[in-house]
């Protein structure tokens, strides 16, 4: 979508804005990517250093819930920069 700002002159060079949905891929792409980040660098570095027992499976339940958390507030943030431009 093109957008032109308000109170500019017709010869101003056009805003090509980030569609909805293209936001939304954006952010749930950069997201899986740092969950799996997450997983991996727990599992392999943080389990051993802090020594906490916690199982796979509870790794991913809590990284699962900080995760649903980003996708969420990266996709608000993105809308609301691009609303701005």
């Amino acid at each position: 979508m093109l957008h032109r700002p308000r109170n500019r002159a017709k010869g101003v060079r056009m805003i090509k804005r980030q569609h909805w949905i293209m936001s939304g891929i954006e952010v749930c792409t950069g997201t899986f990517i740092k969950f799996i980040w997450a997983m991996i660098l727990w599992q392999t570095v943080a389990y051993w250093v802090m020594g906490y027992d916690i199982t796979f499976s509870e790794n991913f339940v809590i990284t699962g819930i900080f995760t649903i958390n980003s996708l969420i507030i990266g996709y608000i943030v993105r809308r609301w920069f691009d609303a701005r431009t």
